[in-house]
């Protein structure tokens, strides 16, 4: 009981320690999908390269994966201007 005389509720601590792991747990899942995305952005291209498209296609698909990239990033594109 003193503890809610002084002010601190009991749990409190606790409360925080679990918001600052899952914070932390979202800025790595964040990293991971941007990882991911970037991997792919790369490897595409590459990979029709070596399935024999020419270098038009290969820019196009390219072009239109990193425009697609940058209009779903929540950060920044479509779904802010939403908003």
């Amino acid at each position: 009981m003193k503890a809610w005389i002084d002010g601190q509720h009991p749990g409190r601590n606790q409360t925080v320690s679990n918001a600052a792991s899952l914070i932390r747990l979202l800025y790595v899942a964040r990293g991971l999908r941007g990882f991911g995305d970037g991997f792919a952005i790369i490897i595409l291209p590459a990979y029709m390269t070596v399935l024999g498209y020419d270098a038009v296609a290969v820019g196009i698909v390219a072009t239109a994966s990193l425009l697609g990239h940058g209009a779903s990033d929540p950060d920044r594109g479509l779904d802010r201007a939403a908003q």
